[in-house]
C-alpha cells in the first residue's frame, strides 16, 4: 500500500505562496491579454485552474447584470479584481489592461456557452525544454480565433 505523507501542492520552484501568488497572477495577466502562454507542465496546470475560476467570475458578473443583479455583479466583479490585481492602490498599466479584455472579450465570448465553472482554457504539451528537459506546456483559451486545436 502506498504511503500518502506529503501530497501538498506543488512549490512550482518557489519558496513560499505569496511567490507562487504572484507569478499565477501575472501568468494570468499574460494570458488574458494574449490568449496563449507557453510555460513548463506543472506551471500550466496551477494557471489552467486560476483562469478557468477567473472567466467564471467574470462570466457570472455578466449574467448578473444582465439581470439587473448589481449588487452580485459588482461581488463578482471585486473578487475578479482581486485574483488579478495586487493592490487596490493607482493599479495603471496591464493589470487594469487585462481586467478590460476579460469582461470585454473573454467573459462575453463564454457567456453563452454551456459551461458553468470551468472548461474555458486548454492545456496543449509542446515539447521538452532544451537545457532541463523540463515539459512545456501551452495553456490557451479555447473557442478563440487562432487557436492550437479546433
Amino acid at each position: 500500500m502506498k504511503l500518502m505523507h506529503k501530497l501538498g501542492n506543488s512549490t512550482l520552484g518557489r519558496r513560499s505562496w505569496s511567490l507562487r501568488k504572484a507569478m499565477i497572477r501575472n501568468m494570468l495577466t499574460s494570458l488574458v491579454l494574449h490568449s496563449r502562454v507557453e510555460t513548463t507542465l506543472q506551471k500550466g496546470r496551477a494557471l489552467v485552474k486560476a483562469a478557468d475560476r477567473l472567466v467564471a467570475l467574470a462570466r457570472r458578473s455578466l449574467e448578473a447584470r444582465a439581470r439587473g443583479d448589481v449588487g452580485k455583479a459588482m461581488r463578482c466583479y471585486r473578487a475578479a479584481n482581486r485574483v488579478v490585481m495586487p493592490t487596490d492602490d493607482f493599479v495603471t498599466g496591464p493589470e487594469k489592461e487585462a481586467m478590460r479584455v476579460l469582461f470585454e472579450v473573454h467573459a462575453k465570448r463564454y457567456l453563452n456557452m454551456n459551461k458553468e465553472h470551468g472548461g474555458f482554457t486548454r492545456l496543449v504539451r509542446t515539447r521538452k525544454r532544451t537545457g532541463d528537459a523540463a515539459d512545456m506546456a501551452y495553456v490557451e483559451f479555447v473557442a478563440r480565433p487562432g487557436e492550437l486545436r479546433p
